[in-house]
């Protein structure tokens, strides 16, 4: 398997020290394709180790140089594009992440890479979770287990996507949705932070803390070492031990300070929040802010409810009636015989005219006003 290949794989399935060796620490430059993908593979790598600033850097320069050399749908780009959707989604842009992913999802139309939709889609589902859309999130998932949709997904893309529906479900309160997923899944599969936070929804901080305890001593990413300590955090939270609650939230606003993790610590209850709250109160240079979840995109004022801003053009009106099916923007694209860019300068037209920032709102409003 050539090194850009196989540190790649490594690289997306989390295994850091496998990516790297696999590069053999060099970077091949014997063709310019093969350079775009190791540009990819290198952001990819850089965003598992923790390094969030270098892989957005390194994310950007391969989409860039691509651009410059006339390989706009290369794997190495496609993978740029969802490393910088990562980036800014975990630091919060949720609209940067959101360009990122429509850019990434024209890639895997134009680029035959058509297995790869199920990761944009995967990552789609989680910024549907950040904005609270957890049906739309749901939606998106299963979008990318249909294989009319993506293609035959690998068993890692299986993973991720169970992954992100087990989250999604314990963020919506659905643990027992959550554990049937979970319980299904191979144990090699069954990581100790999703276990840890199963264990903390059946009501048992106890065991989610021995399994905690139990990986403590494993080498982790930043991103994962942040997670268990946020974790622990809880676990202490819980049980009432504020004291270790709190230095446990210190570690883990210590360890997001330099490269600015911001999303792991949105997810916790209100019993988290407020004591992180002191946390950060204590610590005037701390990146965290107000721990306000932001906003998405601001929606226009209806004005009265149930009324369209503007009257819908006719393909406007044609758009509107895909919109609440799981056909994604491209394929609705195909059917209307429209390029995608097309479909979405009508797309943001229709979200303006029903006052709506995303797909679910405009259904939404669009049976409001009895257009649906």
């Amino acid at each position: 398997m050539m090194p850009c290949v196989a540190s790649r794989a490594h690289a997306w399935l989390g295994r850091a020290a496998a990516a790297r060796e696999a590069l053999g620490g060099r970077v091949p430059e014997s063709r310019v394709p093969l350079g775009l993908t190791c540009g990819g593979t290198l952001a990819a790598l850089a965003l598992v180790e923790g390094r969030l600033r270098e892989a957005l850097e390194i994310a950007r320069q391969a989409v860039c140089q691509a651009r410059m050399r006339g390989y706009d749908a290369t794997i190495g780009v496609l993978d740029g594009r969802l490393v910088a959707a990562r980036v800014l989604l975990e630091r919060d842009d949720l609209r940067g992440a959101a360009q990122e992913l429509d850019e990434a999802e024209v890639l895997c139309s134009q680029g035959g890479h058509r297995r790869w939709a199920a990761v944009v889609r995967a990552e789609r589902a989680r910024l549907a979770m950040e904005e609270r859309r957890f049906e739309d999130a749901l939606g998106y998932l299963d979008e990318a287990r249909r294989p009319e949709v993506c293609g035959a997904a690998s068993w890692f893309v299986d993973r991720r996507l169970d992954e992100i529906e087990v989250r999604c479900r314990l963020l919506m309160g659905d643990p027992t949705g959550a554990a049937r997923i979970f319980d299904a899944a191979p144990p090699e599969w069954r990581s100790c932070e999703l276990t840890a936070r199963l264990r903390l929804a059946s009501g048992r901080p106890d065991l989610a803390m021995n399994v905690l305890n139990g990986c403590r001593r494993e080498a982790a990413p930043t991103a994962v070492a942040i997670e268990r300590a946020v974790l622990r955090a809880r676990c202490h939270a819980v049980t009432g031990n504020r004291r270790a609650a709190e230095q446990a939230l210190q570690e883990a606003v210590d360890l997001a300070r330099n490269e600015r993790f911001t999303r792991v610590f949105r997810d916790e209850p209100a019993l988290v929040t407020e004591i992180l709250r002191g946390v950060v109160a204590g610590a005037p240079e701390s990146h965290l802010g107000s721990l306000e979840r932001p906003a998405t995109a601001a929606a226009p004022s209806r004005g009265r409810a149930g009324v369209v801003l503007e009257p819908l053009t006719k393909r406007e009106r044609e758009l509107l009636d895909f919109l609440p099916s799981h056909l994604s923007q491209y394929e609705i694209a195909r059917k209307m015989y429209l390029s995608a860019n097309t479909v979405k300068t009508h797309m943001k037209g229709l979200y303006r005219k029903l006052g709506a920032t995303s797909r679910s709102e405009a259904v939404d409003a669009a049976r409001s006003c009895g257009l649906l």
